[in-house]
């Protein structure tokens, strides 16, 4: 039952997490619309850049809080785990 609740609680959080994320990501996209970053073809394919990134963030953090709390099958580690997180 608790495992039930916990994946039933994912399907809620996560697209919550991927919204705010989003949201998080329009100030930058909008920063890339004013003139000055506009004529300027390298800083609005930066800010862009820096707007999808902003926008993956909340979704991985997640997926990173999940894997380190409550393990993967098998109880294993995967080899790129670092040492200073929890398994």
């Amino acid at each position: 039952m608790a495992g039930l609740i916990w994946a039933v609680s994912r399907f809620v959080i996560f697209p919550v997490l991927s919204g705010i994320s989003l949201l998080a990501s329009l100030p930058i996209i909008l920063l890339s619309r004013l003139p000055w970053f506009a004529n300027r073809d390298w800083l609005k394919a930066t800010l862009m850049l820096l707007a999808a990134l902003v926008s993956i963030v909340g979704p991985m953090v997640m997926i990173v809080h999940d894997v380190a709390t409550e393990g993967i099958t098998g109880d294993c580690e995967p080899p790129w785990w670092p040492s200073w997180l929890p398994s």
